[in-house]
């Protein structure tokens, strides 16, 4: 049986950040490691700032007893395999040797084999209900995100003055467990949110039913999250907006991908204040109210 041992740095964000817990560990971790055939203990080494409540019992009851976590070296076996959670240094080694190449491309394939292969994975071990409800998440973030939908409430108020048979949430997902979260994206028919790692949640949409509208801010670099639609996360991590992955999804305003089961659309916003305040025109709103009058 081999032991693994994935080292966090000390400045990275999944300690505290749930949308970075999800990118930068629980995708790592899915796409190096077949939980359903190989023989193995995984050891996560976080030494310093713990974890914020309640992500440690999410990333176990995700994975079994596997994995453990420990914040000690003395805790892990000298035999352990050892590499770094950090995964944009990771994606530059070629190839990674520390790990099992379990496709011929390392990272290649990396929304069926990270992003929903996780995303299965944890609708069965936390029995989520995945029947797709008569509902819209609108999820606008907080000021103290640095990035906040201006006038989100006059925007939920259109939503739901024209959409009355549908029922309209105002969703931040800081207010909630971790298994709430998942509940709500999961069966929501139709989700709009601010751009940023609030999109992290998306993991959890699992059919063309659903319909993703993400705002993106002029500010924000790169917008939609390439670990949704990008095959190769080198070309992604190494060159953003540039890979061509990237300028196809933006050239066309949405998702053009069979390896992302999700019907995923941009409003590229025109303004954002200083304090991250992301504004919608009359014509941005018009093109949010038609991309839900058309699934509807």
């Amino acid at each position: 049986m081999n032991n693994y041992c994935l080292r966090i740095p000390s400045n990275q964000k999944c300690r505290e950040n749930w949308g970075h817990l999800i990118r930068d560990l629980c995708y790592y971790i899915v796409y190096h490691f077949d939980f359903t055939k190989e023989e193995f203990d995984l050891y996560i080494l976080h030494q310093g700032r713990n974890f914020a409540p309640g992500f440690k019992e999410f990333v176990l009851r995700a994975f079994g007893s596997r994995v453990q976590f420990v914040d000690n070296e003395a805790a892990v076996p000298k035999n352990a395999i050892t590499s770094s959670t950090d995964w944009r240094r990771e994606v530059r080694k070629l190839p990674d040797h520390n790990f099992p190449e379990r496709i011929l491309n390392l990272y290649a394939n990396w929304p069926d084999f990270s992003v929903n292969k996780f995303r299965d994975l944890c609708l069965k071990n936390f029995k989520i209900d995945t029947e797709i409800k008569n509902k819209i998440l609108l999820v606008p973030r907080r000021a103290e995100s640095k990035r906040l939908l201006y006038d989100y409430k006059k925007i939920a108020n259109e939503i739901q003055s024209t959409f009355k048979n549908y029922e309209l949430k105002v969703w931040y997902n800081e207010d909630h467990t971790p298994e709430e979260q998942m509940q709500a994206w999961a069966e929501s028919k139709i989700i709009i949110c601010l751009c940023g790692t609030d999109m992290v949640n998306a993991t959890w949409c699992h059919n063309y039913a659903q319909r993703i509208i993400e705002i993106i801010s002029p500010n924000h670099y790169s917008g939609h999250a390439p670990q949704f639609y990008c095959q190769n996360i080198i070309s992604a991590a190494l060159y953003g907006f540039r890979c061509p992955e990237a300028k196809q999804a933006k050239s066309s305003y949405k998702i053009a991908s069979s390896r992302s089961p999700r019907d995923w659309h941009f409003i590229y916003a025109k303004k954002e204040s200083a304090l991250g305040e992301v504004y919608l025109n009359e014509k941005d709103r018009e093109d949010m109210l038609g991309l839900v009058r058309e699934i509807i």
